[in-house]
Parts: structure tokens; sequence; C-alpha cells
């Protein structure tokens, strides 16, 4: 795993728009062999209609994912994330911190596993807190 850190307006979420083929470099050029995930807006796709279990089912289906594999994932992202009595809740209602801690959930233990990527890039400080209590890493 890599990590980027650096001050506001360092370059962080320039250079993991470029890695993701979203902006192009002003000078030079990025090489890309592989896939990369990023997570730029962690809770991009969720559907504020939907409730949280609902959204977690319906992005695993879209990434082509078969139900049996989410929900062999489910529990244990979901008791990590300490939002068990939210998952059948409507998302638009969720708190904000609600939310990060599903769409963050979301994002590394199913999509990013499932578009295989090794690196991270990270441009949000409480989104590298929550990276790091996933992984078991205290600063």
């Amino acid at each position: 795993m890599v990590g980027i850190i650096g001050r506001n307006a360092a370059g962080k979420t320039t250079l993991l728009k470029i890695l993701s083929r979203i902006t192009q470099p002003t000078e030079g050029y990025a090489e890309i062999d592989g896939r990369v995930g990023s997570l730029l807006e962690v809770g991009t796709g969720f559907h504020p209609e939907l409730t949280g279990r609902e959204n977690i089912y319906l992005n695993g289906a879209i990434l082509g994912m078969k139900s049996a594999e989410i929900e062999r994932k489910f529990d244990g992202m979901v008791a990590f994330a300490e939002i068990e009595k939210f998952m059948d809740m409507l998302v638009k209602h969720y708190s904000s911190g609600t939310y990060v801690r599903l769409a963050f959930e979301w994002r590394t233990r199913l999509y990013l596993v499932a578009i295989g990527a090794f690196i991270i890039i990270i441009t949000k400080p409480r989104v590298l807190d929550l990276l790091g209590k996933l992984l078991g890493i205290v600063p």
C-alpha cells in the first residue's frame, strides 16, 4: 500500500485524478499497468431512496458480484462500521458520519477488492483514519 500525505492544495487529489484517468496531466504522463480504484468521493453511487442494505447489494451487482459473495462480506462490513441498526433505514436519513462509515466500508471491502486494487491514494484525513482502523494501523 502507498500513502500520499500533504498539506491542503498540495496536489493529492489532482494526483489521484490523474492516476484514475479522470484528469490529464498538464506536463509529463502517467503510465498505468492494471486497474485503479479511487476514493475521491466515498459515497458516489449510493441512492438516497434506498436503504444501506439495498445500496450495498445494488452496487455489488453493478460490479458483477454475486449475492453470495456480498453476503459473505456483509456482516463483517456492517459490524466493523458499527452501523447494524441503520442498515434498513433509507440512506437519505443517515447522519454524515454514518453515511461515510457505510460508504467507506463498501469502497474498501467490496469495490477495491472487486477491481483488484493494490494502491490506494486517500486525500481526506477522516478516510485515512478509517482505513488505519480497518487495517489495524494505529498512527
